[in-house]
């Protein structure tokens, strides 16, 4: 290998003009193609197009959905303790932030909280399009919790749910995903 570059090294050192116009060209090559590049704001048309799927080609035309920036808001420390109060604090404070007067022009509509309605239909749509978000892994996970033990462990688990309080909130979920495939899929 080092033997070609001592050709071309011996070659373009008696001929140094066919070095610079092959510079010269690949430059101005570099700089036509280069100018020919344009920027696609729509990460949606990453998406795959496929008539077998429907909810993905939904999203991907829906552009009240398309104009939507979402921004996660966590603790720029890992390792520390999770302090929901801290983050919610500052999430208000964003959004407050974000609705005075300087922004206002630049801000249609921000949702801090997300209403129940809401949750219900990405949730619906994630029960209705599983396969498209899990991965090969993910299949290996699912048999694991698909086996006999798994299965009993999280009836009893659903179960001291159900009879809880907290069951008016989750009991639609525990009746959906009763062994949590869908937690692979969130993660």
């Amino acid at each position: 290998m080092t033997q070609v570059f001592i050709l071309l090294y011996n070659y373009f050192k008696g001929h140094r003009i066919i070095l610079i116009s092959a510079i010269i060209a690949v430059v101005v090559l570099a700089g036509y193609y280069s100018s020919k590049i344009s920027f696609e704001e729509d990460i949606s048309k990453m998406l795959p197009v496929d008539k077998n799927s429907g909810s993905i080609n939904f999203l991907k035309n829906n552009t009240a959905f398309a104009d939507k920036l979402i921004i996660n808001v966590s603790l720029s420390d890992t390792n520390s303790s999770p302090a929901p109060e801290r983050l919610i604090a500052f999430s208000n404070k964003l959004t407050d932030t974000l609705q005075n007067e300087h922004f206002k022009p630049l801000v249609k509509d921000i949702l801090n909280k997300i209403p129940d309605e809401l949750l219900d239909k990405v949730f619906s749509v994630l029960y209705e399009n599983l396969p498209v978000f899990l991965e090969e892994k993910d299949y290996n996970k699912i048999d694991s919790l698909i086996k006999e033990e798994a299965v009993n462990a999280s009836l009893k688990k659903n179960y001291k749910t159900l009879i809880s309080p907290v069951s008016f909130a989750l009991k639609k979920f525990i009746l959906q995903d009763p062994v949590g495939i869908n937690a692979i899929v969130l993660k």
